[in-house]
């Protein structure tokens, strides 16, 4: 994996409240032509079939942006069978947010 962003749910999102775009429509494409290829909220999710439909993105654009998401599950394993991947068969919620993690955290902040 070269390089990936990783963003929080609603800070790159251009229509979260933001009056940035004046439609849905018109938020699924300033997103997704920003690079923003996922979105926890409503905008893709309400708006994404009628911005292909009505011309604000194309499906290569979808396209391009569904590669982008799934390229680095697929070089990560996270769809090979759990015996492919030992590291994340034994990976359980013991494993998340220990302490160590915590103190890694605050050393990166």
């Amino acid at each position: 994996i070269k390089t990936m962003m990783v963003r929080g749910t609603a800070g790159a999102n251009p229509s979260f409240g933001h009056a940035y775009s004046l439609t849905g429509e018109m938020a699924v494409q300033d997103g997704v032509r920003a690079g923003c290829d996922s979105n926890c909220g409503d905008p893709y999710h309400e708006s994404g079939m009628q911005a292909i439909s009505q011309g604000f993105v194309t499906p290569r654009e979808i396209d391009a942006s569904v590669r982008r998401l799934l390229r680095p599950m697929f070089q990560l394993g996270l769809f090979d069978p759990p015996e492919a991947q030992p590291a994340f068969a034994s990976y359980n919620w013991s494993h998340v947010a220990t302490q160590a993690h915590r103190q890694l955290a605050i050393e990166g902040a």
